[in-house]
């Protein structure tokens, strides 16, 4: 499919499975260049970040962004990103606009026909524009410092994001800006005892599987909500986490993470820290890893936890975590076998059979699916089952050869 020069290696790598779109991020004397669908865009940049290059849910547009690193005079950081959207119909990318701006992030609707990006400033004294919010590639807010925390309402048409503008945390709508509290200490990055609810939906999603969350009220579709008893050290009573979930309080947990809910509301995964041994007031986490499924423990423990897969109907799980020195992947209790630090799934549309990726010992990627495994390759783009749940298929990158692949189950 292409052929890649040996003297640039490839940094960043995505493919639709059947190898009708992709693009790649290549480096040379420290500077990176993109090539979409084999022709390398003429402009070289610092970085451009793998979290900020993406293609849509639906893989019908890619949006991405390169980074130039500079300092002014006064030797504040002054990066300066441009945003690029392409689609099949683009002979090259399409500008977007250049801000001067660090830290950015990219966010898609649920459905991918819309995108969000926030574009905070690159330096405290920064004037101008600043702090700027590109919905579909307009500018829908600026100046509302630290811009973060974006999320589309359920229907698409409402957004909100968090800011940080000194001491005060608001939300900002398409409607107002609107304080939510002022943080307690003189110093805004101390830690607050005001109140935080996080809440939790499948509408809501980050790159590339795991939920994510905001700790506001924003119109969510069958929300969780995840619940602090502390949030300092010394407090009398230490540091637990629960959930609540369709009303229903679940128990309390040293920590939780890599939370889920089925597509249809009525389940939710997450891993867990065990409150065991709260007694001896412990300040390390010494606390052992748990597979929680609607409040109940189904595995565990564990030394290390990895990452977590729901089925979308919610009948399936499958997970990676480390045991006696090794990592391993487990599908609703069973060990399939052992992978690397990285893993990801992928269920076929009857949920009966699950592929994965993982890395090997030399960090290079492999597929498993059934009992067959792959080669290994330095990159994989993204997977996807056939329409008759026989065989996957995903391009890959091995030495400097792009390929299509399709692995029989």
């Amino acid at each position: 499919m292409y052929e890649f020069d040996l003297a640039r290696p490839v940094k960043h790598f995505e493919a639709l499975p059947d190898g009708s779109d992709w693009f790649a991020v290549d480096e040379f004397d420290h500077l990176q260049t993109m090539i979409v669908r084999g022709v390398s865009f003429p402009k070289q940049f610092n970085e451009i970040s793998r979290v900020t290059a993406r293609f849509s849910p639906k893989g019908d547009y890619v949006i991405w962004m390169g980074f130039l690193r500079g300092y002014d005079n006064k030797g504040f950081n002054t990066t300066t990103t441009t945003v690029y959207k392409t689609t099949l119909k683009s002979t090259t990318p399409d500008s977007i606009g250049s801000f001067t701006s660090d830290y950015n992030t990219l966010v898609f609707s649920a459905s991918g026909d819309h995108w969000a990006a926030t574009l905070p400033a690159a330096s405290t004294t920064q004037r101008g524009l600043r702090d700027v919010v590109l919905i579909d590639g307009l500018i829908v807010a600026k100046n509302n410092p630290s811009p973060g925390m974006f999320s589309f309402d359920k229907n698409e048409s409402g957004w909100a994001y968090r800011s940080t503008d000194g001491r005060d945390e608001n939300l900002v709508t398409q409607f107002a800006v609107q304080k939510m509290y002022t943080r307690s200490k003189t110093n805004p990055y101390v830690a607050s005892n005001d109140p935080i609810v996080y809440h939790f939906s499948p509408d809501i999603k980050s790159f590339p599987y795991i939920l994510d969350s905001r700790d506001y009220d924003f119109d969510y579709h069958y929300p969780a909500q995840l619940f602090k008893t502390t949030y300092f050290q010394e407090g009398k009573d230490t540091a637990h986490s629960y959930i609540i979930f369709n009303n229903k309080r679940q128990p309390n947990f040293r920590w939780i993470n890599n939370i889920q809910i089925d597509t249809n509301g009525p389940h939710i995964v997450y891993f867990a820290g065990d409150t065991a041994g709260d007694g001896r007031m412990a300040m390390t986490n010494d606390k052992i890893g748990l597979v929680i499924r609607d409040g109940k423990v189904i595995a565990g423990p564990y030394d290390e936890m990895g990452r977590l897969f729901l089925s979308p109907s919610g009948k399936n799980i499958a997970w990676s975590a480390k045991k006696n020195g090794e990592f391993s992947i487990y599908l609703n209790g069973k060990k399939l076998g052992d992978v690397g630090a990285y893993t990801d799934c992928y269920w076929s549309a009857d949920e009966k059979k699950l592929a994965y990726l993982s890395t090997d010992e030399r960090g290079k990627n492999f597929i498993v699916a059934g009992s067959k495994r792959s080669p290994s390759y330095e990159r994989i783009g993204r997977v996807a089952w056939t329409s008759d749940d026989k065989t996957v298929e995903y391009c890959a990158v091995k030495y400097n050869k792009l390929v299509q692949i399709k692995q029989t189950f």
